[in-house]
């Protein structure tokens, strides 16, 4: 559950925990000042399943902040998400227009310099119960007469809790509320796939709005992992970065995807996860 939407019970919290209140409050300031998206109209996806419901709210470039998930198990309903956007070269785009077709499904178009983009969205039940996935496909048409090469990177932005967490030979980078998981409780979860192109790397990162290029020295890895095992040994805000290149041919297309699971689930342990 975001923080920033409880500012009132921080001085408490922070006096409990040793952390100071200044520190804290520069470390807001900085989000206060980033663009949030959406950008211009929106879509309200949503899902159900047994265990409660979802529902997203993106725009026409893919970009979301609100992904809230109602839990019968607890009667709660949580934001899973403070910000979410896919970057083409390190930029974000908005779009005019976003089309829903069904109740969990939405189609746009835009561009992006020469490319033509494609994008179709779509929400679902998990593996897990309790879990929820939205995934989007991105198709980028080059109708011109050479290779056009694109930097892709999605970046994620989720307050629960934040610890980071790298599944062992994985494609998914995960955030969680807790590190030691039992199934009498509930654990919240965002978890990040991006496919396409050439080799994905992958981070999670102290957050904000880092969306700089993914180091060799750290692809892989989580901050504040301190035992290199690939899970968070320190509680602090954190972001997923994913990236990718993605070479299209003259006259041709190729498809990216990019898969956000989220939700709240009884799990044994953090290998539970969906991993690939």
């Amino acid at each position: 559950m975001s923080l920033r939407r409880h500012a009132a019970l921080l001085p408490l919290c922070l006096g409990l925990l040793g952390t100071s209140p200044a520190l804290l409050a520069a470390h807001a300031a900085a989000h206060k000042d980033l663009p949030r998206p959406p950008s211009g109209p929106t879509a309200v996806l949503s899902q159900s399943s047994p265990s409660g419901t979802a529902q997203v709210t993106v725009d026409g470039a893919g970009n979301f902040a609100e992904a809230l998930v109602y839990t019968v198990a607890d009667d709660l309903t949580v934001d899973m998400s403070y910000s979410s956007s896919l970057y083409f070269d390190g930029v974000g785009h908005g779009v005019d227009s976003v089309k829903q077709s069904q109740s969990n499904k939405a189609r746009s178009s835009f561009t992006v310099g020469p490319l033509q983009v494609d994008l179709k969205q779509v929400l679902t039940v998990g593996e897990l119960a309790g879990s929820y996935a939205l995934t989007q496909v991105y198709t980028l048409a080059n109708p011109g007469t050479e290779p056009v090469s694109v930097g892709l990177m999605r970046y994620n932005d989720s307050d629960l809790g934040d610890y980071g967490y790298q599944p062992p030979k994985g494609r998914f980078s995960y955030i969680v509320s807790n590190v030691t998981p039992s199934p009498e409780f509930l654990t919240g979860y965002v978890g990040v796939k991006l496919t396409g192109g050439s080799k994905t790397t992958r981070v999670v990162r102290h957050c904000c709005n880092n969306i700089s290029d993914i180091t060799p020295e750290e692809n892989n890895t989580v901050a504040d992992d301190l035992d290199g095992d690939g899970v968070s040994d320190d509680a602090w805000d954190k972001a997923i970065n994913n990236q990718t290149t993605v070479l299209v041919p003259a006259g041709g297309s190729v498809k990216v995807h990019t898969v956000t699971v989220f939700g709240r689930s009884a799990l044994d342990a953090l290998a539970s996860l969906p991993a690939r």
